[in-house]
């Protein structure tokens, strides 16, 4: 089944080929540009030549088994590598010389082919007829306040702004923004008219309220009545009655 990348998928095909590829300059501008081909041997073969010197610069074997590096190799021992893996003689720095394997051919098995690449045209909007799928158009500098319509545009939704709503008077008020509160309006909510205002004042006989402060203070100080202190007020009255 062909499958497709993504864009990012493609940046992240080149970075980590162009890596490689420079991994692979890095070694090759190691060996001073001297190659002296050795043909083939087996592991076991090259490390018998363990005592290497500037003569064996360059030198370099193709080996026909699996290996796991030694002591003697430029990345140091215990990394293993497959049959068919070239090693070549570097200069290791301080007058000594080692083996160092060189990079193989850039493995792009796990990417997609040119030709398996699916690639879209820009999508079309609706109009009389629903669009199609496709590549969104670019935005200009002046669309970055923008939306993307479904006709393809770009474009400032409507209704998206507002003035002062206004409050009901006369007649019924109008939607809109909510007046800012001013630190002193913390307290308090906002009315109909548009106003910020306390809900209540305090409560009278004739209009109802809040509860003063006095008022409350008288209600704390009734004491309720005991079983007993009722008991014994009904049985005065009742006696008084008899």
């Amino acid at each position: 089944m062909a499958k497709h990348t993504t864009l990012d998928q493609l940046k992240k095909l080149a970075t980590r080929t162009k890596t490689e590829l420079d991994g692979l300059q890095t070694e090759i501008n190691a060996l001073g540009g001297v190659y002296t081909p050795k043909g083939s041997c087996a592991f076991a073969e090259l490390e018998t030549n363990a005592s290497l010197d500037k003569e064996h610069l360059g030198h370099v074997w193709n080996i026909t088994d699996g290996f796991e590096t030694t002591e003697n190799f430029l990345e140091g021992q215990g990394k293993s590598y497959p049959a068919g893996s070239n090693v070549a003689v570097v200069d290791a720095g301080d007058e000594t010389y080692k083996y160092d394997v060189l990079s193989g051919v850039v493995d792009l098995s796990e990417y997609a082919k040119k030709d398996e690449l699916v690639t879209y045209d820009d999508f079309t909007g609706a109009s009389e007829e629903a669009g199609t799928h496709g590549l969104v158009p670019a935005p200009q500098v002046d669309n970055k306040e923008q939306f993307l319509k479904g006709d393809g545009t770009w474009a400032t939704p409507v209704g998206t702004t507002y003035e002062d709503f206004t409050g009901a008077d006369e007649g019924a008020g109008a939607h809109g923004l909510v007046p800012a509160p001013q630190l002193e309006d913390k307290e308090q909510f906002l009315k109909g008219d548009g106003t910020w205002a306390t809900p209540y004042e305090d409560a009278t006989q004739e209009v109802h309220g809040l509860m003063s402060t006095e008022d409350k203070t008288k209600l704390d100080g009734i004491e309720t009545a005991s079983d007993e202190e009722v008991e014994a007020m009904l049985t005065e009255i009742f006696d008084a009655k008899g």
